[in-house]
């Protein structure tokens, strides 16, 4: 945990927004230090616990006995009292608090132990003021498994790229260099930089393009600014690192590490761009693909579209008997403008044939028809004329009987002539006429 002197005032207001940080510790600390364990009748805090089971062989106690010695050795009780803490106050309480929560978790949910009541609705709420302060601060969590330790860095966009890029030695490093734990820890900076510095020069691809330049730059600064030897005095010694004061070789050591940072990112983007040409290669020959199966139905569509429009065609030219013989089956592409249009017009132009364009036979049979159906209703319409007078004879005359078979005939030959029939009733003699000879007969008279 960082003990530095370094005060950075907060400020009495958030923009226009007035916040009392001192306020939101306190808050933060009530619940830290509220019941959150019973088993019977004991209860217990969050110190309290770690301090009876987790504390001594956690990796990030810094060599403390228990909790109130590490409380005691930043302060935590002074910051407390404090009425306007600084910024650095204020993150100094929330990493403490956080490892120490954090730890209980941990180790809590590991271990499983039976027979406590564990108080989730305290923890959570806990948690997020914890979160919600570092928010307004600018900061976030992340997490060494290594070192057992939750440290807080400011949020930046080519911090978290590293991180997200890089594999876990060199994540751990760049988390634990850009937290506010080691932010004025020169010992810990030159460690951490001096690491990463051996890292890079391991990468294959130092001498290439604008590499070249950038890394001859990260070996300068890891040689001469006391990192990789001492530069304030003896053979190595130069006047302007050893004029530095701790605050600005800081600031030099910070210039370092974005050097690195950049190289880092530049190298595992190489990585990257492998694995997004390999995806642009395969989408490519999808395409390819796709757009050649598109080609080669629409090619097999268009074969089968001209072959329907020759099959018509041929058979309008036989139909026609190839009347004009100056138009070819096949054009030539240079006659294609030319014959091709006044062809297909006569080809495949449908139209409906006028009065006058019809053929005579049809016209003829038509008529024919006409007068077939005329006659059969002139001979109904005679037909029960007779059955009607013969019924009136019968009524004056009752010797008369021969009228009684009269309806049942002219329903009979009635029901044959309706269902098209080209019949008329057979006559006494037994012969049938047909209705043609009857339309002949009629139209003679």
């Amino acid at each position: 945990m960082r003990t530095d002197s370094e005060r950075i005032p907060v400020g009495a207001s958030d923009g226009d927004v007035y916040f009392d940080y001192h306020d939101a510790l306190v808050q933060i600390h009530m619940l830290f230090e509220s019941t959150i364990l019973t088993y019977g009748f004991k209860e217990y805090t969050i110190e309290n616990f770690v301090d009876k089971r987790y504390f001594s062989d956690w990796k990030g106690n810094e060599n403390c006995r228990d909790t109130d010695e590490m409380r005691h050795g930043i302060n935590i009780d002074g910051i407390l009292g404090s009425a306007d803490p600084t910024k650095n106050e204020v993150l100094i309480f929330l990493q403490y608090t956080v490892n120490i929560a954090e730890l209980f978790r941990r180790r809590f949910n590991e271990e499983k132990t039976p027979g406590f009541q564990f108080n989730l609705r305290t923890y959570t709420l806990l948690m997020s003021k914890v979160r919600d302060l570092l928010i307004r601060l600018g900061y976030e969590l992340k997490y060494i498994p290594s070192k057992e330790v939750l440290y807080l860095i400011s949020t930046d966009a080519a911090t978290d790229a590293a991180i997200e890029s890089s594999d876990e030695q060199v994540r751990d490093m760049i988390i634990e260099y850009s937290s506010y734990a080691v932010s004025c820890d020169l010992s810990r900076k030159k460690t951490i930089l001096d690491s990463l510095g051996k890292i890079v020069e391991e990468y294959d691809d130092n001498q290439e393009g604008d590499n070249i330049e950038l890394f001859g730059s990260i070996e300068f600064m890891l040689r001469n600014f006391n990192i990789r030897r001492d530069n304030t005095e003896g053979a190595n010694r130069n006047d302007f690192v050893a004029g530095l004061t701790e605050t600005e070789l800081s600031d030099w050591y910070n210039e370092i590490y974005q050097l690195l940072l950049l190289r880092i990112l530049k190298h595992n983007n190489i990585a990257r761009m492998e694995k997004i040409d390999s995806v642009r290669g395969l989408i490519a020959t999808q395409n390819t693909a796709a757009e050649h199966h598109q080609g080669a139905d629409a090619a097999e569509a268009g074969v089968k579209n001209e072959d329907q429009l020759k099959a018509e065609s041929g058979n309008s030219e036989t139909d026609e008997g190839h009347h004009d013989s100056k138009i070819p089956a096949f054009l030539p592409e240079g006659e294609a403008g030319k014959g091709q249009p006044e062809a297909f017009m006569e080809v495949n132009e449908i139209r409906s044939a006028g009065p006058d364009e019809r053929d005579p036979e049809e016209v003829s049979g038509e008529r024919r028809k006409i007068t077939r159906r005329i006659l059969i209703g002139v001979i109904l319409a005679a037909c029960l004329a007779a059955a009607f007078f013969g019924a009136l004879s019968g009524l004056t005359d009752p010797k008369n009987r021969k009228t009684d078979s009269v309806p049942y005939e002219i329903s009979s030959e009635a029901q044959m002539i309706s269902d098209g029939q080209d019949k008329v009733p057979e006559e006494k003699n037994g012969t049938s006429v047909s209705a043609d000879s009857l339309a002949g007969g009629k139209t003679g008279s």
